[in-house]
């Protein structure tokens, strides 16, 4: 089995997500021209800095900790992350827009609502979203919404669930959308979208990276220093043994 270690609670002072898809170049033999094709699979790959002090000035401790866990680069990492809009419009998010799932227990027993045969979900607000397009672009009518505000930012993540069932498509916001005076807004979305439900708009995501390599970082006498790290999206079916999700530092 692979450990898939969390991420630790580090101050990060540079972050960069973004996508790669391989692709292959050939040259024809009759005209000489290039040609393209994708090869392998599309994987996520990030970029942070990592305060050498930060939060309780451990920031240097974790991230030697952590590189302790990772055993030289074997195993992985889970970070949990966030669009590439800019961090403090990000940290400044309207709680109105804030949707999630409210999940019952009892004794530390998950507990399932159901009507007739069908399951329940509940949520904090209702905010849904109905699939339609904008133009030739796939899109989502979303209801529910504060009104006259910017609800959503390109490349931010967007979750639909089902009426019924817990299985959410998820896609990211194209462009910049406003709601309207009745609080509703259409979001042109990167991907083509079924279901109609409840909707979550910025949500951070969780990605399991493999460490490109495992950062050295010298302390200076006076000020802050910074650990860098680069990473590549990995993915569970490519490891037979499967993976162990462990979280030193709960």
């Amino acid at each position: 089995m692979v450990d898939v270690i969390k991420w630790p609670p580090v101050g990060e002072v540079a972050f960069e997500l973004s996508k790669v898809d391989p692709v292959s170049v050939s040259t024809a033999l009759i005209d000489g021209q290039p040609r393209f094709s994708r090869y392998g699979r599309s994987r996520r790959v990030a970029k942070t800095s990592v305060s050498g002090i930060g939060p309780n000035a451990s920031g240097a401790g974790y991230m030697e900790m952590l590189k302790e866990d990772l055993e030289g680069g074997i195993n992985l990492v889970r970070v949990i992350t966030y669009s590439s809009i800019w961090h403090f419009v990000r940290a400044q998010s309207n709680p109105a827009l804030e949707s999630y799932k409210i999940d019952w227990t009892a004794a530390g027993t998950n507990l399932l609502w159901v009507d007739g045969d069908a399951d329940m979900q509940w949520w904090n607000k209702s905010i849904t979203a109905t699939p339609t397009t904008d133009g030739v672009w796939p899109a989502i009518l979303v209801t529910g919404l504060p009104p006259n505000i910017i609800v959503v930012r390109p490349h931010e993540n967007i979750s639909v669930y089902p009426n019924q069932g817990d299985n959410p498509q998820k896609t990211k916001a194209r462009r910049v959308a406003m709601s309207d005076s009745t609080g509703t807004a259409l979001i042109r979305v990167k991907d083509t979208i079924t279901n109609t439900g409840q909707v979550i708009l910025g949500a951070p995501e969780e990605i399991v990276f493999r460490p490109l390599s495992l950062p050295r970082s010298t302390q200076p006498q006076l000020g802050n220093w910074q650990y860098n790290w680069e990473f590549v999206e990995a993915f569970e079916d490519e490891y037979p043994e499967g993976f162990v999700e462990i979280d030193p530092w709960a």
